[in-house]
């Protein structure tokens, strides 16, 4: 949370001056109130702290696509 709070509002600012681009907060689709998690459906979907393997990057692409189907086209 830490880390978020730094760089955060830097996006935020850039996200006023830039009203095409969209923030997908990617968080959401791992984290809930109270846990994290680097796991769905006994797969692992990190390679480390920071980045998605290649199932980490199928889950998310496949989540992406359905709740925001413009970005698929």
């Amino acid at each position: 949370d830490r880390k978020y709070a730094n760089y955060f509002p830097i996006i935020e600012e850039v996200l006023k001056h830039n009203t095409e681009a969209h923030l997908i907060k990617t968080a959401q689709y791992f984290c809930d109130a109270n846990f994290c998690s680097m796991e769905r459906d006994r797969k692992l979907l990190f390679r480390d702290y920071n980045h998605l393997n290649f199932n980490g990057t199928k889950y998310l692409g496949k989540i992406i696509v359905k709740d925001a189907p413009e970005l698929g086209q």
